[in-house]
């Protein structure tokens, strides 16, 4: 199943904008073209995350984009929400068949969870 975003500030429409304009504020390519976080004291690059924050990170920009609450997905894809939380927090590692299954509800590549990842 897909998930339908909404906003409470003018339709999904409305929430994608927010959402554009809330993921320029916070994070911007470098001159490599990798993604950083934007900080109070200094700003981070995507090799200072473990792999399982970046699948958090890409699921809460993917989110934003598309006007979907956290709670929205996680019934979509049956996910208990004490377990969702502790995967969104990076107490507990992602599965491989949970961010599968997060991709399709969102409506885009499995890929697009996991880039940011660093190969040798």
């Amino acid at each position: 199943p897909r998930v339908q975003g909404s906003s409470p500030c003018g339709g999904t429409e409305g929430a994608r904008n927010f959402g554009a304009v809330l993921l320029s504020k916070l994070f911007s390519p470098d001159r490599k073209g990798m993604l950083t976080v934007r900080g109070f004291m200094s700003s981070y690059n995507v090799s200072d995350f473990t792999d399982d924050e970046i699948i958090s990170m890409n699921i809460r920009i993917w989110l934003a984009k598309k006007g979907i609450t956290q709670m929205k997905l996680r019934e979509t894809v049956g996910i208990p929400s004490y377990v969702f939380s502790r995967k969104m927090t990076g107490r507990t590692h992602w599965r491989v068949g949970d961010v599968f299954r997060i991709s399709q509800a969102l409506g885009i590549p499995v890929q697009e969870l996991y880039s940011g990842f660093e190969t040798d």
